[in-house]
């Protein structure tokens, strides 16, 4: 569960987005983050690469759509797959081989509600990190140049958890070619020595406006028959169902 909310905490800030005059400095890096809630519809691919103090590895791959017109978030790798639209949240877990399925209306309360869209559709965690972490903490350790792109290297130094933001874009149409943060998790105990923690890095790349909608209708992955969820995918796993 914590790293599911992980991906859409951080596929929240992987965004298309359109980049302000020549000049590359905090604020304007800044505003392109904040231009990213223009797009509307966002498709973009993502890594999330984990080293642990033992040196064991993690890798996960996968997608995000977040599509403000329609009011549709999609994710999915290999740990599972998420879609919510305006009635409901469906949510596959392959580890523990769950199908959550909740009708929000039914669920939450319009005040909770309208607090999640925001934070997805009109991108609250977004502008939150933005100014109330990157533009305070944050300062521009590098700028390349090269042809027609810019890339563009962030650094926190006061802040333990975040190391650095590095940002790539083309200059000629303003469109992100990736966005990747790095992050680091110093452990609580010295089992594995002082300065030994967890190392995340979540790279997204591959932006588009363009997704098949109708691979995301959610009858297509289940239907409620008399009150119950029938499943017409992973139909061997558990149903988990606020209906």
């Amino acid at each position: 569960m914590k790293k599911m909310y992980l991906f859409i905490l951080f596929c929240s800030m992987c965004l298309r987005a359109v980049a302000q005059g020549p000049k590359v400095t905090l604020a304007s890096l800044a505003e392109v983050l904040h231009h990213a809630q223009l797009d509307g519809v966002t498709k973009f691919e993502f890594n999330m690469s984990i080293i642990y103090p033992n040196k064991a590895q993690e890798q996960y791959n996968g997608f995000s759509i977040i599509d403000s017109k329609r009011n549709l978030y999609a994710q999915s790798s290999k740990l599972g797959t998420c879609i919510m639209n305006d009635k409901f949240y469906y949510k596959v877990d392959h580890d523990d081989k769950i199908v959550q399925i909740i009708d929000i209306k039914r669920k939450f309360n319009s005040k909770y509600i309208k607090e999640k869209n925001d934070q997805i559709f009109k991108f609250g965690e977004l502008n939150y990190f933005v100014d109330s972490i990157l533009l305070r903490y944050g300062k521009v350790s590098n700028v390349l140049h090269r042809n027609d792109t810019n890339t563009a290297t962030i650094i926190m130094p006061s802040l333990e958890y975040i190391r650095s933001i590095t940002l790539k874009y083309l200059v000629s149409n303003k469109a992100i070619v990736s966005y990747e943060i790095s992050m680091f998790q110093v452990e609580e105990d010295d089992f594995y020595g002082p300065n030994a923690g967890t190392s995340i890095k979540f790279k997204c790349k591959n932006y588009t406006h363009h997704y098949d909608y109708n691979d995301f209708v959610l009858n297509k992955y289940f239907i409620i028959e008399r009150g119950k969820v029938k499943l017409k995918k992973y139909i061997n796993y558990s149903i988990d169902q606020h209906i």
